[in-house]
């Protein structure tokens, strides 16, 4: 009743503020008509601050959760190759190695010795550089060559291949022999090699065909098999008096492109215009004429039919050559090709020089 009458009083005096420490157990509380509300207060300061040292706590908690995530993830294992691809992929790489570093090593093997260094080489050395070295040395020379001429990207890359001039400087115009002869090895002997000491079968006529056109065209021989330790064995079966043959080239020289006289005829350093080509196969060549592979157990003349053609054009001295050597490579085939240029243009080809 005491407690009421006050609050009564109070209520009826206006006064905002009372203070019920004597009499009630909340103490310094003010009720909701006073500004102080007391314990409340200070509970909440109490808990703002347990608040503020939790907050430390959490984060310190969250770090050290985080740190064992990471740990974890790092404990994990992550993914990695079988052991057969790892075996694998460790083959590969040094098996490219190796071959990369012995490609460089034959590429460069004896590169730029004369024919007279090559002829005192040993016999193990001459085996490396005939069978290893310059097989691989010609295959990248003519790699990178058919990069350049046929990719207009890579030769604006790396500039243009250059060229290695084969024969000496040409004649000049009017002097001696206008024409060059290049004649595949293979196009007129055969060559058996069973033995230190080979044994040479000629085509038929080839010493007649020979000594007649040398008079008007300087002859190049060209082998891509020749045995370079002894090439003066084959040379000397060929043309023993050394009146046939001007110039010999090999493999090496990158004067064929995967079995095709290259279309890069001034290599030669001479007048693409005024080269011709005897190679056993057919291609697209504005050059080449094919008279096949010699086989010593066919019957044929085919160089006895195509000298008149041959000495005919040198008589003429055309100022282009290919135009003639296409005639001779239409469909009708090599025989009948000549005998059609032959009958027309009323080719004497006796021998004796009385015409039929």
């Amino acid at each position: 009743m005491l407690l009421s009458t006050r609050v009564i009083r109070n209520v009826l005096s206006g006064t905002k503020k009372f203070n019920l420490a004597s009499t009630s157990s909340f103490g310094n509380t003010t009720l909701p008509f006073g500004q102080n509300y007391g314990p409340f207060r200070n509970y909440a300061k109490s808990n703002s601050k347990s608040s503020k040292e939790k907050e430390p706590e959490e984060t310190e908690k969250k770090e050290e959760f985080e740190e064992e995530e990471d740990g974890e993830s790092e404990k994990k294992p992550k993914y990695e190759l079988p052991p057969y691809l790892k075996t694998a992929t460790s083959t590969i790489l040094l098996a490219t190695l190796f071959s990369s570093a012995t490609i460089y090593v034959l590429y460069n093997y004896k590169k730029d010795i004369t024919e007279e260094e090559r002829l005192k080489l040993g016999k193990v050395q001459t085996n490396i550089l005939t069978n290893l070295a310059i097989p691989v040395r010609t295959s990248f020379d003519n790699i990178y060559a058919n990069l350049l001429r046929e990719n207009k990207t890579f030769e604006s890359f790396f500039g243009p291949a250059p060229l290695q001039q084969l024969l000496g400087p040409p004649l000049p115009s009017g002097v001696g022999r206008q024409y060059t002869l290049v004649i595949d090895l293979d196009s007129i002997l055969e060559i058996s090699r069973s033995n230190n000491h080979p044994a040479v079968f000629k085509r038929a006529g080839l010493d007649y065909f020979l000594s007649n056109l040398s008079k008007d065209y300087e002859i190049v021989l060209y082998s891509n098999s020749m045995p370079t330790n002894n090439p003066e064995l084959i040379t000397f079966k060929i043309d023993p008096q050394g009146n046939y043959l001007s110039s010999q080239l090999f493999s090496d020289s990158g004067l064929k492109e995967r079995g095709q006289f290259s279309q890069r005829v001034e290599m030669l350093n001479r007048d693409p215009k005024k080269v011709i080509f005897l190679d056993t196969q057919s291609y697209k060549h504005p050059n080449v004429i094919n008279i096949g592979k010699f086989n010593p157990n066919t019957r044929e003349s085919i160089l006895i039919n195509l000298l008149p053609v041959l000495s005919d054009i040198a008589k003429k001295k055309p100022e282009d050559v290919t135009k003639e050597v296409q005639e001779l490579n239409d469909e009708r085939g090599l025989v009948q090709s000549i005998q059609h240029y032959v009958d027309s243009r009323n080719i004497n080809t006796n021998p004796s020089g009385k015409r039929k």
